[in-house]
C-alpha cells in the first residue's frame, strides 16, 4: 500500500493532478479533493494517499492532511457513498464543515456535489450520524 507521495506537480485537472518522478519517467494520476492554493504545475506537493485496488484498476486518492483522509475513509463506509461522492463532498467542504453539516442533519449542504441531487445516492445525515456518533469528529 502507498501511504504518502511527494513529487513535482506536472499537471492539474478537474479530477486530480499528475506528477512525474525523477527516475524512469513514471507518471501517476492522483485523484484529489484539492491541493490548496500553493499547488501549481512545476511546484512540489506531498499528499497522504488512500489506495483502492480493484480487479480492473488501482486508484490513488490524495489528501493534504489526516483529517481529509479520515473523512474519506469514513464516508466510503456509508451505504451509497463511494469514493467519487466522498471526494466530491471533501472538495466543497472542509472536514470541520462536514462534521457540522452531519450533526445538524443539513441535507442541502450534503447535496452540494455534482451528481448528488435528490435522485442520487448521497451521504445520509442520519446514517452518517449513527455511524460515528452525534458528538464527535471521526477517528478511525
Amino acid at each position: 500500500m502507498i501511504a504518502k507521495l511527494g513529487g513535482i506537480v506536472d499537471q492539474l485537472g478537474p479530477r486530480g493532478c499528475g506528477d512525474r518522478r525523477q527516475r524512469g519517467g513514471l507518471s501517476r494520476l492522483l485523484l484529489v479533493a484539492h491541493l490548496g492554493p500553493a499547488a501549481t504545475p512545476g511546484g512540489a506537493a506531498r499528499l497522504l494517499i488512500e489506495t483502492h485496488v480493484r480487479e480492473d484498476h488501482i486508484h490513488l486518492y490524495g489528501f493534504i492532511d489526516n483529517a481529509e483522509r479520515d473523512w474519506f475513509r469514513l464516508l466510503t463506509t456509508v451505504q451509497g457513498v463511494g469514493a467519487r461522492l466522498a471526494l466530491a463532498l471533501l472538495s466543497v467542504m472542509a472536514p470541520d464543515q462536514l462534521t457540522l453539516a452531519i450533526l445538524a442533519q443539513d441535507k442541502a449542504a450534503l447535496a452540494v456535489p455534482t451528481g448528488s441531487g435528490p435522485g442520487s445516492p448521497r451521504a445520509s445525515p442520519s446514517s452518517s450520524r449513527t455511524r460515528w456518533g452525534a458528538s464527535r469528529s471521526p477517528r478511525p
